[in-house]
């Protein structure tokens, strides 16, 4: 008898620990989801004092600091979450995260591996398969081409009146032969450079709009499944 009022009271105990922990976990969750990133993070830390290994509360603690724009921080908690992480989703989604927080550190290289590492573990997410060619478009676009020196082509003007001769008419057709070539060429460069700077202004507004949440959809599925198991415990007890 005495046993069983200690296995008993064991388990009520742990049953009221986790009803505290998840009701920390739902009030952080909204703190969060408000927008009020600085309480989450420090209550999703406390909670980290107790578990400082459980994935989804590093998880949560780098989506806070990578709001505040706290990308190396994020980064380690990002890390720690990927090494105590079992589910490929949110392994997934972490290593999305840690892409963009190197894309937002400048690290374009290092970012453009990232989601190399995050389509390897879901090919078919979209959003990792947009930033990665939007990333290796940044690296491999050329570098302007140099501006024109008015005062060369007037030396160079001057160079060519001085060196008149008896060929003048055939130096004019070669001439006019050449500016018509410079002006077609400079006609296809301005098209093709007007098709780039579209492409390019159309990839930055939508890579604005997919970088604005970075926490990826995962966080919120998170929250509805503490929210709905919490429901079903008190409907148990």
């Amino acid at each position: 008898m005495k046993n069983s009022l200690i296995i008993f009271f064991l388990m009520f105990q742990a049953a009221a620990l986790s009803g505290q922990v998840g009701l920390q976990r739902k009030t952080a969750d909204k703190l969060y989801d408000q927008g009020d990133n600085y309480h989450a993070m420090q209550m999703y830390k406390k909670m980290l004092d107790q578990n400082p290994n459980d994935p989804e509360l590093n998880y949560n603690v780098g989506n806070t600091l990578y709001r505040m724009q706290m990308y190396d921080q994020a980064m380690q908690y990002y890390e720690r979450a990927l090494t105590n992480a079992n589910d490929q989703q949110l392994k997934s989604d972490i290593q999305y995260n840690m892409a963009n927080c190197l894309y937002k550190s400048k690290k374009i290289k290092e970012s453009i591996e990232g989601y190399k590492q995050t389509l390897r573990k879901n090919p078919n997410d979209a959003d990792a398969r947009f930033n990665l060619e939007y990333a290796m478009k940044q690296i491999q676009q050329p570098p302007p081409p140099p501006q024109k020196n008015d005062s060369d082509d007037s030396s160079a003007n001057k160079d060519k009146d001085s060196s008149k001769d008896q060929n003048q008419d055939q130096q004019q057709d070669q001439k006019n032969n050449q500016n018509k070539e410079r002006q077609d060429q400079e006609k296809n460069d301005q098209q093709q450079q007007a098709q780039q700077q579209g492409l390019s202004k159309k990839e930055a507004e939508k890579i604005l709009d997919a970088l604005k949440n970075q926490e990826r959809d995962y966080q919120k599925k998170q929250i509805k499944e503490r929210a709905t198991n919490e429901q079903k415990t008190e409907k148990d007890w």
